[in-house]
């Protein structure tokens, strides 16, 4: 994939990851294999975007890849950002969260952060990128495999005419 993106003419407007940079835990190995194999896509001068899932580790990842956080980091302890392009604002968001496994969470803060931010940027169409696909209850296990805070994301988005899309990961499923 990263050769395909690199041959591209004209460059895309940005690229992003939406999650698990890691293969299995987010060791620090790892997080400098995931910059060597993404390293062709930054030298060709597309704009790389992180978001954050389940097999990520977020100090290991701000400390491994520094270099590729956005410099505003507006919620503590989460990789977020607003890309803003010409024709639509893509907002990346980080759903790694240790304490429910493979589930993951926004967290209120980021979710505040969040409605802000689109509240801010209504004059374009806007797309949200989080590694969680939506879970509004636990599992049979009583476990979440989605985002956890699904129920508080939702109405967020919904409410919202001009977000257009959310896009998911985590699945496994094309």
């Amino acid at each position: 994939v990263v050769a395909e993106i690199v041959k591209l003419d004209p460059k895309p407007a940005c690229a992003v990851i939406n999650g698990d940079l890691a293969y299995r835990t987010g060791t620090a190995a790892e997080y400098r294999q995931f910059a060597g194999l993404i390293e062709p896509v930054r030298e060709a001068g597309v704009p790389l975007h992180l978001g954050l899932g389940n097999h990520d580790h977020f100090t290991r990842f701000s400390e491994g890849l520094a270099r590729l956080r956005p410099k505003d980091r507006p919620v503590a302890g989460k990789q977020v950002v607003v890309v803003e392009l010409e024709r639509v604002n893509l907002f990346v968001l980080d759903s790694y969260d240790p304490k429910i496994g493979i589930g993951g969470s926004l967290g209120a803060a980021q979710l505040k952060w969040l409605t802000k931010a689109l509240d801010e940027r209504k004059t374009k169409p806007a797309v949200v990128c989080v590694h969680h696909p939506l879970q509004f209850e636990p599992d049979k296990n009583k476990k979440y495999n989605g985002l956890a805070d699904s129920v508080e994301f939702w109405p967020i988005l919904k409410d919202r005419p001009h977000v257009k899309a959310f896009v998911f990961g985590h699945t496994h499923t094309w």
